[in-house]
């Protein structure tokens, strides 16, 4: 019995180093989150803001670039116009993309009115 207690606390002391927060299971969680057809755009930016907060709080690596990816990609469903136009202009090379200033702006999608 007691090398069952001995393994727990392992196990315990492993996932839950520091303050208790796997920094992968808020990772997924971040990963996971899609925004929804009648979610107000601030209320999902906002939730993802604090996600990556938490992530970075536990240590876990977020870049900038990668929260602005994030968002526009898990929105997809959504504004699918908004984020093919992203992913072509973001096609660009990278040398032409920092040369280039205009080019560093993503344009608004047109309305349909």
């Amino acid at each position: 019995m007691e090398a069952a207690s001995v393994l727990w606390e392992a196990i315990t002391k492993h996932f839950e180093a520091g303050d208790g927060i796997n920094p992968d299971y808020l990772l997924r969680e971040l990963m996971m989150r899609m925004l929804q057809p009648n979610e107000k755009v601030d209320a999902y930016a906002e939730d993802i803001e604090l996600k990556v907060t938490k992530l970075r709080q536990a240590k876990g690596d977020f870049a900038d670039w990668q929260q602005a990816s994030l968002l526009l990609s898990n929105s997809v469903r959504v504004f699918p116009d908004l984020t093919r136009d992203a992913c072509a202009l973001r096609s660009i090379s990278d040398s032409s993309w920092s040369r280039n200033p205009s080019q560093r702006v993503v344009p608004l999608p047109k309305s349909r009115m």
